[in-house]
């Protein structure tokens, strides 16, 4: 099935006003193939629609995208590209023109409009942390046996959703879509534009509380993923968040979909008592080389899946249970969904293990942090090396707002009881730290730093033969480029 989009039907959703050559209104049978926002990649015939933000403008490529065949230009009605180009609308050679209010809201509407259309089953992933690796295992799993399209690394904002829906594979039985917010409101539009048919939500946590506000409208954000569900879809929550727990109990006689958890066995019980589906882990196997469980569900006692992973990753514990409930409610076979799980890799920076010369490992975590990533991450670390054998590099946990302070005091106390022989840090808040480890660690070597470079510097010169460094820490900060230079310095042959 080729994509199609038509005229009217562009300038209905996005409540646009058209232009056309007669020669186009003559045409009965045209349509575009394709709604593109980047003049290098666009073919003939499909739409270039011109979004702008901070440092670009879309308008400023009109030019390149008549010369490249566009068969339809989305522009701004003020802009000084409509106004430049209207009086030659109506010329054979001109593409159709559609003039809207805001370029960025009608990429949205038309793929809301878009999405109405599509046959595929749309599985939203939200939450504070976690996001990505659960929807790559979801993906993971689903596609061993089903056709499965998944959204590109990041494209988790208006932007990228709005790309990811409009670029799915038309044949997709199933589409994973990651869903991310940083202001108020933002949720219930992205709610609207993706109509999950599940929603699963990995926790709440502090992430973005600068804008956000406070951990109260967090949760009120995430939840509202829920607003524009169909009855009786169906709702995955994380059994370990007690935010999440409270509310499907206190909402239990309220619900219109299906609500099941994913736990642990701390967790189980209480789910099941308040008449919760749940998959649970058990029998957590964790060492440098695997990690390895069995995975039960309360819809089948006896059915039990053996889980193996090639690494040391329980921070993929609930990313799996969530691909496992997935499967279950797409009735595809679960020994199979299960066993395509060994075959997933860690990318992009996330608690990554790489071995390198003198018997050092460099666990890359340096692609963005939060409390709850940090956390994550000092536990897996716990299974790599003795204290003695471990140093730290730590960035500011960023956008926290009125938490930062009792967040970072927090981190402190985890780093501490996680045990290093040195800590360096950099940021302003990791100024404190510093100070709190000083004060209640002596025995932990801790230094801070005003920049990366005397940083960096530090680090090089602090590692020894059989060490493992923990690398983490907000993007700011860029402690990728920290990582990469410990992977060029002791990199194996």
């Amino acid at each position: 099935m080729r994509t199609r989009f038509l005229p009217n039907q562009l300038r209905i959703w996005t409540d646009g006003k058209l232009f056309r050559s007669q020669k186009s209104i003559e045409n009965t049978e045209k349509f575009y193939p394709c709604i593109s926002t980047d003049t290098r990649v666009i073919k003939k015939g499909e739409v270039f629609l011109a979004l702008h933000g901070d440092n670009f403008d879309g308008h400023d490529f009109i030019d390149a995208a008549i010369e490249k065949g566009a068969g339809m230009l989305i522009i701004e009605e003020k802009s000084d590209a409509a106004r430049k180009l209207l009086p030659f609308s109506a010329d054979t050679d001109m593409p159709d023109i559609l003039l809207v209010n805001d370029t960025l809201r009608a990429y949205m509407a038309i793929a809301a409009g878009y999405r109405q259309t599509l046959d595929t089953s749309i599985i939203g992933v939200t939450g504070s942390v976690g996001k990505t690796t659960t929807r790559r295992m979801i993906h993971q799993m689903l596609a061993s046996q089903i056709i499965t399209d998944q959204s590109d690394a990041n494209q988790n904002n208006q932007i990228g959703i709005s790309n990811t829906i409009l670029s799915a594979d038309p044949e997709a039985q199933v589409l994973v879509v990651e869903i991310a917010i940083d202001r108020l409101g933002e949720m219930e539009e992205l709610s609207a534009l993706v109509r999950p048919d599940i929603a699963i939500i990995t926790g709440i946590g502090h992430s973005h509380a600068l804008h956000l506000g406070s951990i109260e409208n967090i949760f009120k954000e995430k939840m509202d993923l829920l607003k524009h569900m169909k009855d009786n879809s169906f709702v995955l929550l994380n059994g370990k968040d007690p935010m999440l727990r409270n509310w499907a109990k206190q909402n239990k006689d309220d619900m219109r979909y299906a609500v099941w958890f994913v736990a642990d066995l701390d967790h189980k019980d209480e789910i099941l008592e308040n008449g919760f589906p749940v998959f649970w882990s058990e029998n957590i196997e964790i060492d440098k080389e695997s990690t390895k469980f069995t995975a039960k569900c309360s819809f089948s006692a006896e059915e039990t899946w053996f889980i193996e992973l090639p690494f040391a990753a329980p921070h993929t514990i609930e990313a799996v249970l969530f691909g496992l409930a997935s499967a279950y409610i797409q009735g595809i076979d679960m020994q199979i969904a299960s066993s395509s799980v060994y075959n997933f890799s860690n990318t992009g920076a996330r608690q990554q293990i790489v071995n390198l010369n003198d018997n050092i490992c460099l666990f890359d975590d340096s692609y963005n942090s939060s409390t709850e990533a940090m956390e994550s991450g000092l536990i897996t670390l716990s299974r790599l090396s003795e204290p003695k054998d471990r140093i730290g590099v730590f960035a500011d946990i960023r956008e926290l707002g009125q938490y930062a302070a009792e967040l970072h005091l927090k981190a402190a106390k985890q780093i501490i009881s996680a045990g290093f022989r040195e800590v360096l840090l950099i940021g302003d808040n990791m100024r404190n730290v510093k100070d709190y480890i000083m004060s209640n660690a002596p025995d932990i070597k801790t230094s801070w730093y005003s920049n990366r470079d005397d940083l960096e510097s530090a680090v090089l010169n602090s590692i020894q033969a059989g060490d493992t460094i923990m690398v983490k820490g907000s993007r700011f900060f860029e402690l990728e480029h920290t990582a990469d230079l410990i992977r060029e310095k002791y990199s194996q042959e």
